[in-house]
């Protein structure tokens, strides 16, 4: 099982969690692990539940069909079966302040034993349990780290991996507070501020419209900790809060349904109208609040698929434009090694094609073990060279997590005898006489379009069809152009003429990118 699949399934899988009792020993194992930055930690259970209650938590943004849904289920049933199996039974996703925006959370599993926590460590590092593979020294082919720490597995980003034990978390009771509060539900969340995370809140809460309600710096900084309890087999979400006094807890609770009904019409401004949470739907008693919501409310069902997907978890494996500008950068330091741009594909000494220009691209995406690897003389379907499907790196993985499962990558070379990618040699620079700035380098193409990332294909150019280049789905796409620059939103019917003038390099008629959305 490749660790990109394995990350995208562990997304999916906090749909399968029911999550232990308050008296939990392994939120005890994590605590050393946890930093000052710790904003949130969700705590999940292994043991299993139904497809059908699965399948309501993959957001919308993760499937866009029942084929793909059921295709993620698979895959994160057989991650969580298979963690299970190995003698995993909680598992921990960490919410850091510092990689708020940037990346995602990181994921502890603690294990009964550390010989335990060396097979699940394995499992998540080279897809065999058994492998003899250093964990840390295992090729993921995406930025992710796996390690060990006694019988905890840490599975995370390079950034949370190099802070990992250097700024320890000073005591949290509160976290395990709420997360007793939140008792045996199928998922739970705990959010415990620190005190300095308490004075940033009151020194730099934001101003909202006011039709989004008023809530003082004050109130704010009085909570105290916060447990959401997910209960999919009732449909249910309980919300329950600690603040400092009773008046701030009024405050908070009479604020929050008019601020979370402002939220889902700013985050979702196409949605079909819906009445907005009642004013009482949290109760205030002391300095405790408690709410309870069905999930089949739309503006909450809404904010709960928000939380399993989308930009709750929203990883840095899957920034577009950040992958696109590395992936410029890359062939540019290509460019400078090799005196060209790569071809789309290498060949064998009777013509035939055998690896993508995305291999050859590795060492310069830092990626040099994984290069190593390949046996360039043989195809990318070869019996050695097929496996290494699994090790695909985030920089080409999206956010349509189905084709990452299948490894599968959006980002294509626009191929054809009039742009820089053709034939069995690469283009140099001085050769784009159009400029580097008006020539597109790399597409991001549409879901559809998408290809193994190995193999040795991209998206061919039909001049006398261009108005079928992208499917009609598509709303718009992203583009890196051959000086290393990005576009967003590019618009994929702008006319046909002048798709052509940014795809060909020698024409003779640079374009005006700013006018291509």
């Amino acid at each position: 099982m490749t660790p990109a699949r394995i990350t995208a399934a562990l997304l999916a899988v906090i749909a399968l969690a029911r999550v232990a009792s308050a008296a939990d020993a392994t939120l005890a194992q994590i605590a050393p692990l946890l930093e000052e930055g710790t904003v949130a930690v969700v705590r999940l259970d292994l043991a299993l539940q139904d497809a059908a209650s699965l399948a309501r938590l993959i957001p919308q943004s993760a499937a866009r069909t029942p084929e793909q849904t059921t295709l993620i289920v698979t895959y994160a049933d057989s991650i969580r079966s298979r963690l299970q199996g190995l003698g995993a039974t909680r598992v921990y996703a960490i919410i850091s302040s510092a990689d708020l925006g940037r990346a995602g959370p990181f994921w502890l599993i603690p294990a009964s034993e550390p010989a335990v926590a060396r097979k699940i460590a394995a499992y998540l590092a080279t897809g065999n349990p058994d492998s003899a593979e250093d964990p840390e020294a295992a090729t993921l082919g995406v930025p992710l780290r796996v390690t060990l720490r006694d019988s905890v597995v840490f599975c995370g980003h390079a950034g949370a991996f190099d802070r990992l034990g250097r700024v320890l978390c000073p005591p949290r009771p509160d976290l395990e507070t709420a997360f007793a509060a939140a008792g045996d539900v199928p998922i739970a969340v705990a959010v415990a501020p620190s005190p300095a995370q308490r004075r940033i809140l009151r020194e730099f809460w934001p101003t909202f419209p006011a039709e989004s309600g008023q809530l003082a710096p004050e109130a704010a900084a009085s909570i105290q900790w916060i447990s959401l309890a997910l209960d999919t087999g009732r449909n249910e979400a309980r919300l329950q809060l600690a603040a400092s006094s009773p008046a701030d807890a009024a405050s908070i609770a009479a604020w929050a349904p008019t601020f979370l009904t402002w939220l889902d019409r700013q985050s979702t401004p196409d949605a079909p109208a819906a009445d907005p949470l009642p004013a009482n739907l949290l109760t205030a008693a002391g300095d405790r609040i408690d709410a309870r919501v069905s999930l089949q409310n739309p503006i909450a069902s809404r904010l709960f698929d928000r939380l399993c997907g989308g930009n709750f978890f929203a990883a840095e494996a899957f920034d577009a434009v950040h992958s696109l500008k590395q992936l410029g950068l890359a062939m540019h330091n290509f460019h400078d090694a090799w005196g060209s741009f790569p071809p789309p594909a290498s060949f064998s000494k009777d013509g035939k094609p055998l690896l993508s220009w995305r291999v050859h691209l590795l060492p310069y995406l830092d990626q040099s073990p994984l290069y190593a690897k390949f046996h360039l003389d043989e195809p990318w379907d070869s019996p050695h060279n097929r496996p290494l499907l699994r090790q695909m790196p985030a920089v080409f993985a999206s956010d349509a997590i189905d084709r990452n499962l299948e490894c599968k990558t959006t980002f294509l070379l626009p191929v054809a005898d009039e742009t820089p990618f053709h034939g069995k040699s690469g283009t140099p620079i001085r050769d784009i006489r159009d400029g580097t700035s008006n020539t597109v380098m790399i597409l991001q193409a549409s879901p559809e379009q998408a290809v193994p990332w190995t193999k040795p294909e991209d998206l061919p150019i039909d001049w006398k069809h261009l108005d079928k280049l992208f499917p009609a789905s598509l709303n718009s796409f992203r583009a890196a152009f051959c000086d290393g620059s990005v576009h967003s939103h590019l618009n994929p019917k702008m006319p046909a003429d002048t798709l052509q003038r940014i795809l060909q390099h020698n024409d003779g008629q640079p374009v005006d990118t700013n006018t291509l959305r």
